[in-house]
């Protein structure tokens, strides 16, 4: 059974973006942001057990010399707004520091497309996939950029 927890944050004036970006790179979090309010950032935290959840907490996040408080929200359980036969990937494709992403987009003609794309941060809309049959990854040589080749 995975667990999730919301973890409430206040940091030190000015260092909201750095405590969001250093949370990013947490292995278990899921999401985190800059909010507004009573609290600077919330991260969203997966992991196995309760026990691995408070460990990320106390050995992780409070650790950073940033972070002044915390409040640790444990999910009962999680439900969420997929229909049955939606499935949510809980692993990814990457190829070094990237991930590739998916998301669906509309074009003139009223066609929907999946657009698929490589990204070392959280990308603002996406959703993280494996990678589509048929295709490889290339490198661009150029850039280092990686990319989606269709096979021959």
């Amino acid at each position: 059974m995975t667990y999730v927890a919301y973890v409430l944050i206040n940091t030190t004036i000015g260092e909201e973006e750095n405590v969001r970006r250093a949370l990013l790179k947490i292995k278990g979090t899921q999401a985190a942001s800059t909010t507004s309010g009573a609290y600077d950032n919330v991260a969203v935290l997966e992991g196995e057990s309760v026990n691995e959840l408070i460990e990320l907490v106390i050995a992780r996040i409070r650790m950073m010399p940033s972070v002044v408080r915390t409040e640790t929200l444990v999910a009962k359980e999680v439900i969420t707004a997929f229909k049955p036969s939606e499935e949510k990937v809980t692993t990814a494709f990457k190829h070094g520091e990237y991930t590739l992403y998916t998301m669906d987009i509309k074009l003139r003609s009223g066609k929907v497309r999946s657009l698929h794309f490589f990204s070392k941060r959280l990308p603002k809309s996406g959703t993280p996939c494996d990678l589509p049959s048929g295709y490889s990854v290339e490198t661009n040589k150029r850039n280092g950029m990686p990319y989606l080749k269709k096979a021959q």
